[in-house]
């Protein structure tokens, strides 16, 4: 009897746990599957499923009610303490209500759980500046930067956090990301506050051949050729020509050489042949088109008013046509210059060649580009090929 009466007792603790988990599973479902309308009544059985009391106060917020939404994203946290999701809504409906200061509590509690977590970061960067939480906004902001992670949001936030304070943005990021916000306050053609910044970074001993290249090269193409001829001065101590030998890789940007490519020729630097030391630049026409050619050029920083003499070495190879290469200077900055200095054809042997030129008032940079005009003859498409080196810039006294 006493056997009997144990497993009847089993029996009906095994059915009322089976009724408890149909039941549960079946609320379960209704979470997973959004299942559910969105109501008081309904709820009520959901409170214990924080999933559904964070889907409840989403419901609320979208619809205007943070005082409710507090209510639900407090429960669902209640249930769950590391419903980070909830926490920092929660934070948002405390803020909309007007409880600033547990926003900020929870703010803080947040980012101090989740510190190593990027998950959660932008969420808590946008509720910082909302929140003007100065400390924790300034270190998610570093710490995307310094992984480089959403590096352009970032900046984007910060600079309305700011209303473009470059000084304040400045002395908020960590050195190390001095460097980006060049980069970025570059892309936004920011040529003011991109000078504070580089200053920023010369006073930090930061500074190395990349982001000198691209500052001077952003310098450059904005005409702020004083400025950037100082710094190239200062960080190469070049005067004149860059890479006039084309002894040095050709990096396309700042002073040096620069050139693009063209289905219709070649550009490059090679061994031989050469006039001195190791390399030449070589020019390969292919024939296949009467080309105007103006691919290969180099700005160059100079003094208004003074005279100079441009020499440079080339030789060339079989080149067609009556139209052949010559080098040409005109003003970069200023317009009312322009001087060019003879054309090459056929086959010619290394031979030195000079253009002379006075740069005008407010000229503080000229042009120096290899040049080939389209011929009106028949046989108009340009072959063959010539080697540059040797370039020098003479400034002559007066």
């Amino acid at each position: 009897m006493a056997a009997f009466v144990k497993k009847t007792f089993i029996t009906l603790i095994l059915l009322l746990v089976a009724v408890l988990l149909i039941h549960y599973s079946w609320q379960k479902r209704k979470i997973v599957n959004k299942d559910f309308s969105f109501n008081v009544q309904e709820s009520r059985p959901l409170r214990d499923f924080p999933l559904a009391m964070y889907a409840y106060g989403l419901h609320a917020w979208f619809n205007y009610n943070p005082l409710e939404a507090a209510r639900f994203f407090r429960q669902a946290v209640y249930d769950n303490p590391f419903h980070i999701d909830g926490w920092l809504k929660l934070a948002q409906a405390e803020a909309a209500v007007g409880h600033e200061e547990r926003s900020r509590a929870i703010l803080e509690f947040t980012y101090n759980l989740t510190k190593p977590v990027f998950r959660w970061k932008w969420k808590q960067m946008l509720l910082a500046h909302e929140l003007r939480s100065e400390d924790i906004f300034l270190q998610i902001a570093n710490y995307f930067l310094a992984k480089g992670r959403m590096a352009n949001n970032t900046f984007q936030l910060i600079d309305a956090h700011y209303n473009g304070t470059v000084t304040k943005i400045a002395d908020g990021l960590a050195k190390e990301n001095l460097v980006p916000y060049l980069e970025w306050l570059m892309r936004w053609d920011r040529a003011g506050d991109a000078h504070f910044v580089w200053e920023k970074i010369v006073s930090s001993k930061r500074v190395d051949n990349k982001i000198i290249l691209k500052y001077v090269h952003f310098l450059i193409n904005k005409k702020h050729i004083i400025e950037a001829n100082k710094i190239w001065g200062n960080f190469t101590g070049i005067k004149g020509m860059t890479n006039g030998d084309f002894e040095s890789a050709i990096t396309r940007r700042g002073f040096d050489w620069r050139y693009w490519k063209n289905d219709n020729l070649e550009i490059k630097r090679v061994k031989s042949p050469v006039y001195a030391g190791s390399y030449s630049m070589e020019v390969n026409f292919t024939g296949q088109k009467n080309i105007s050619f103006h691919h290969l050029y180099q700005i160059v920083p100079v003094e208004p008013n003074h005279s100079y003499t441009l020499t440079f070495r080339w030789r060339s190879k079989k080149i067609t046509t009556d139209q052949g290469p010559f080098v040409e200077v005109y003003g970069y900055d200023r317009e009312g210059l322009y001087s060019k200095g003879r054309m090459i054809t056929g086959t010619k042997g290394w031979r030195q060649d000079t253009v002379e030129f006075m740069p005008p008032e407010n000229c503080h940079a000229v042009v120096v580009r290899l040049r080939r005009k389209p011929s009106k003859r028949f046989d108009c498409n340009i072959e063959g090929m010539i080697w540059l080196d040797n370039f020098k810039l003479n400034l002559l006294p007066k």
